[in-house]
């Protein structure tokens, strides 16, 4: 944000990640990383929209929120990948901190502060 600051770069829309990764890669790199198993089970597009149709009847009646939606399952499906490489071409020297590092240390200080709970 600073360098969009130190910039006179406006209105723009950016793609602001580094990696490409498939939700699976990107289920098992957690699980690594929160010393949880990997998803051994694949969830088909069908057995998705009938946890989705499931889900929807119990928030109807117990009146919560519907976590697993139309979009999100479409988004679990779906192969889509993401270039950056406009924001690389607007912000020479930029780099980014790679999704494993991320999940990484993200995944220690939620731990940490899990133990510290504990």
């Amino acid at each position: 944000m600073l360098l969009f600051a130190e910039n006179d770069i406006t209105e723009q829309r950016y793609i602001v990640n580094s990696d490409n990764w498939h939700f699976e890669k990107l289920q098992s790199t957690i699980a690594n990383a929160l010393g949880k198993k990997k998803p051994t089970k694949t969830a088909t597009p069908f057995l998705m929209n009938v946890a989705r149709s499931l889900e929807t009847v119990k928030c109807f009646f117990t009146g919560g929120k519907q976590l697993l939606t139309k979009e999100s399952v479409r988004v679990a499906i779906s192969k889509t990948y993401f270039e950056n490489a406009k924001i690389l071409k607007a912000l020479p020297g930029f780099s980014f901190t790679p999704l494993e590092e991320t999940i990484e240390k993200a995944s220690k200080l939620y731990l940490g502060t899990i133990n510290a709970k504990h």
